[in-house]
C-alpha cells in the first residue's frame, strides 16, 4: 500500500505487516533476493488497501474455535538466541501459537497441515512439529508427552490418520516432500520385473542390510528409519511380496534380539533408540 507506505506477506500462518519510509527500495531489494533463489516469477501485487488486509488478518483470527487445550511452551527460533515464551492452542481445526500471556496471536497452523511429532531423544522436555510445507517448529515443554497425546488425538479426529509421533526427523530421509504421497498403479509388468514403488524399494533395501553376514545392526537401523520416514502410516500394504516381507521380518527380528541382550549384558547400555527404530 504505497498511500502508508506499507507492504504484508503471509508466511508461517501468520499475515506479516511492515510500515517503511521507502517501499520501492523494500521491494526492489525483494525482488533481486528472490531471483537469486530461483523465485523470479513471484507476484508482488501493488495499490493493496492496508486497513483491509489487517481487517481479514483479525477476522482470521477471530473465526479460529476456541482452544480444546492450552499449554505453556518454549519456541526455538533463529530469530532469537535464546527461547521464547508461547502458549500453544490446540483446538479441532487449528495449532494456534500465542504470546506467553495469550492474547497475541503469534500463528496458527491447520491440524490437517500436520506431518509428523518428533520427540526428542536428548531432552525430555523437546518436541517439533513437522509441516507439510517442509517447515519444521521446535519447542519444550514440561508436559511434552501430554501435549503430544492431546495433538496425536486431535490431529487423527481431524482424519489426518498419517501423523504418527516419531523420533527421527524426517529431513535427508524422505525421498520425495512431505506433502507429495506417491500414487502408485500395479501393471502387468510388475509380475515380471517386481515392483517398482518406493515402499518396495525400501522394503528391497532393508531386505539386503537383512541378509548380509554378519548382521550389522546400524545397517538395519538406518534402513528402518528410511522405511519410516517414506512408507507413511499406517505401513506397508496388504498386498506387499510376502516373501519380501518376511525376510525383512526376520533380520529386524534378530538385530532386536542382539539389542535385548546386548542391553541385558550391560545395564549401563542405551538402545533403546535403535530398538524404537526397528519396532
Amino acid at each position: 500500500d504505497d498511500s502508508v507506505r506499507g507492504f504484508f506477506f503471509h508466511t508461517s500462518g501468520r499475515t506479516k505487516i511492515f510500515f517503511v519510509e521507502d517501499v520501492d527500495a523494500v521491494i526492489n531489494s525483494s525482488k533481486f533476493q528472490l531471483k537469486l533463489v530461483g523465485l523470479d516469477n513471484m507476484p508482488i501485487v501493488r495499490n493493496h488497501d492496508m486497513q483491509n488486509v489487517i481487517n481479514e488478518r483479525n477476522a482470521s483470527y477471530a473465526s479460529i474455535p476456541a482452544a480444546v487445550s492450552v499449554f505453556d511452551v518454549n519456541k526455538f527460533t533463529r530469530r532469537s538466541m535464546r527461547p521464547i515464551p508461547r502458549q500453544m492452542h490446540i483446538s479441532e481445526e487449528f495449532i494456534v501459537e500465542k504470546d506467553a500471556s495469550g492474547f497475541q496471536f503469534a500463528s496458527y497452523q491447520r491440524i490437517d497441515s500436520v506431518y509428523a511429532i518428533v520427540r526428542s531423544w536428548t531432552n525430555p522436555r523437546e518436541f517439533t512439529i513437522e509441516l507439510n510445507d517442509g517447515s519444521s517448529r521446535t519447542y519444550t515443554c514440561g508436559l511434552r508427552d501430554t501435549l503430544l497425546a492431546m495433538l496425536l488425538d486431535v490431529c487423527h479426529a481431524a482424519n489426518n490418520v498419517r501423523v504418527i509421533v516419531t523420533g527421527e526427523v524426517s529431513d535427508g530421509l524422505r525421498l520425495m516432500p512431505r506433502f507429495a504421497e506417491e500414487q502408485y498403479e500395479a501393471s502387468l509388468k510388475d509380475a515380471f520385473f517386481g515392483s517398482s514403488s518406493i515402499e518396495h524399494w525400501f522394503l528391497s533395501r532393508l531386505g539386503k542390510v537383512c541378509k548380509a553376514a554378519p548382521l550389522v545392526i546400524a545397517d538395519i537401523e538406518q534402513a528402518c528409519r528410511e522405511l519410516n520416514a517414506n512408507v507413511p502410516c499406517p505401513g506397508i500394504t496388504p498386498n506387499s511380496d510376502q516373501t519380501l516381507v518376511k525376510l525383512t521380518l526376520s533380520g529386524v527380528m534378530r538385530g532386536l534380539n542382539s539389542c535385548l541382550i546386548n542391553s541385558y549384558n550391560d545395564e549401563r547400555l542405551d538402545n533403546s533408540r535403535t530398538i524404537c527404530a526397528l519396532l
